[in-house]
């Protein structure tokens, strides 16, 4: 008993050292087969002891960890670089169909183009009169000013003053107002108080 627990744990270190995959391999198969070997008596004492067949241990896992990145770098394969691939010459279809003659188009833009000018052309002529005409009109209202500032500035003698003596009015006829006393309702008012006290 004592022997096939001794072989079974130097199994199992030996197996820890690998990487894990191969290891889980190894302790399944081995462990299988030892397990099968082994009575109730020797499961229950490998139980006690605490091992567990897919669990591995912190240090041997640090191992495994670097171990595989080594193999990868060893693996990859220096680049090269890959021939061009021939591919078939390209083919140029050749139409059969006549090629479009163009026609000869009067398109509505170039109609109202040519409008636009002949208006832009009359504007302009127009313009041009009502400048010439503003012209004549400021240079005639200029020269009319400056004959009024001449005729303005010439001198001409004020008439003698006439010293003859003011006109008198001429006295009426008619006789003067008289004036006339005013009769107030209040006098009135208080005549016929009196004679209302005398009645009684």
């Amino acid at each position: 008993m004592e022997q096939e627990t001794s072989s079974f744990k130097r199994k199992l270190n030996n197996s820890l050292c690998l990487s894990v995959p191969k290891k889980r391999k190894l302790i399944d198969e081995e462990s299988c087969a030892t397990m099968q070997s082994l009575n109730k008596s020797s499961r229950s004492a490998l139980k006690s002891l605490d091992i567990n067949l897919i669990g591995i241990p912190h240090h041997c896992a640090e191992r495994s960890q670097h171990h595989p990145l080594k193999l990868e770098k060893q693996q990859i394969k220096p680049f090269k670089a890959l021939p061009m691939p021939k591919f078939p010459p390209p083919s140029i279809h050749v139409s059969t169909k006549e090629t479009t003659k163009p026609m000869n188009v009067t398109l509505h833009s170039e109609i109202r183009n040519a409008k636009r000018e002949k208006y832009d052309e009359m504007m302009k002529i127009l313009k041009e009169k009502i400048k010439i005409d503003e012209e004549k009109v400021k240079k005639e209202k200029e020269i009319k000013e400056i004959e009024d500032i001449r005729k303005s500035t010439q001198f001409k003698a004020r008439p003698l003053p006439d010293y003859a003596p003011p006109l008198q009015p001429m006295k009426s006829v008619k006789p003067l107002t008289v004036p006339m006393e005013p009769k107030f309702l209040t006098e009135i008012r208080a005549q016929i108080r009196e004679m209302k006290k005398v009645e009684k």
